[in-house]
């Protein structure tokens, strides 16, 4: 299991608050970590569906 943020770290100064708590945290496998970070299909699909 790789965590990854939800919101990504380099968005931090756009919230006064840290966004790197464990609600920002979600625990992916290798193969879907990889897809949120290289993948061109359906990347916005796969993280509205782990946001919600």
């Amino acid at each position: 299991m790789e965590a990854h943020h939800l919101i990504p770290m380099k968005k931090q100064n756009d919230y006064q608050n840290s966004i790197d708590v464990d609600g920002n945290i979600i625990c992916l496998c290798p193969t879907c970590h990889r897809k949120i970070h290289v993948g061109n299909n359906n990347k916005k699909e796969l993280i509205k569906l782990l946001y919600n």
